[in-house]
């Protein structure tokens, strides 16, 4: 339903708020955008905890995967892109559009902020790739000013 209201779908927030509480779908805001890699960190460790594996994990940026190229390790884990061999046993850390048509149990969104049109499909795309939990992380002000994500706060 979240992905869906990306395309102009009506949103059912009791259904959304569901998921939030049952820790299906989480906003993760930041302080400030620096501190957007160091939230990501501390999702996967969450993740991880819960149970899932490195390859269960993808952190997708919204935009290309040039914007992600410091991303081969995030805090303590190893992460590749969705083209590498070593996909299959670690994190993949790419752009969204790069990652359309994969899947993964967990997906981490981020770089909403660097978005200047298109977030809606861009989303939708980046939303549909996780089969059961989804973290959306950004700045305070960039969940605020998002029209579906800021229902969710």
């Amino acid at each position: 339903n979240l992905a869906d209201a990306y395309l102009g779908n009506p949103i059912n927030l009791d259904l959304i708020k569901k998921a939030q509480n049952d820790g299906v779908i989480s906003l993760v805001s930041c302080p400030n955008k620096s501190a957007v890699k160091n939230k990501i960190e501390i999702e996967i460790n969450k993740l991880l905890s819960e149970g899932l594996s490195s390859s269960d994990i993808a952190v997708l940026i919204l935009r290309g995967k040039d914007a992600i190229l410091d991303f081969n390790m995030i805090g303590c884990h190893k992460t590749v892109l969705c083209d590498d061999p070593a996909m299959t046993s670690n994190i993949v850390a790419d752009g969204f559009l790069r990652f359309k048509g994969l899947e993964r149990p967990a997906v981490i969104i981020f770089g909403l902020e660097l978005v200047s049109s298109g977030l809606e499909k861009r989303m939708y795309i980046a939303l549909t790739r996780a089969l059961t939990a989804v973290r959306i992380v950004a700045d305070g002000e960039t969940l605020k000013k998002d029209k579906i994500l800021s229902k969710l706060l």
